[in-house]
């Protein structure tokens, strides 16, 4: 399936190569996992993490729809927020 048209509402070129259901969400993520040694320490500008310090007393609770990986998730737990990470690709 590929399908391109213009969204006016919001002034953009959208292009769809295939449907985004959890089989395809699983497939992109096992590409993207890599050794989790990586997620030790917050990265200094994770715009996650900052905007959530900035709105958020540490100790709120956070939902991460759509999390993937949950990298964010695990970013936000290091920085003193309990996250809940959710996502529709069951594997991943």
């Amino acid at each position: 399936m590929s399908d391109v048209y213009y969204d006016s509402q919001h002034n953009r070129l959208v292009f769809i190569e295939q449907q985004a259901n959890p089989a395809f969400w699983d497939d992109h993520w096992e590409s993207q996992k890599r050794d989790t040694a990586y997620a030790q320490k917050v990265p200094e500008k994770n715009i996650i993490v900052s905007y959530t310090r900035k709105y958020l007393p540490r100790g709120s609770t956070v939902l991460e729809g759509g999390c993937g990986l949950a990298r964010n998730s695990w970013f936000l737990k290091l920085d003193g927020y309990p996250p809940i990470a959710l996502d529709m690709a069951a594997v991943t």
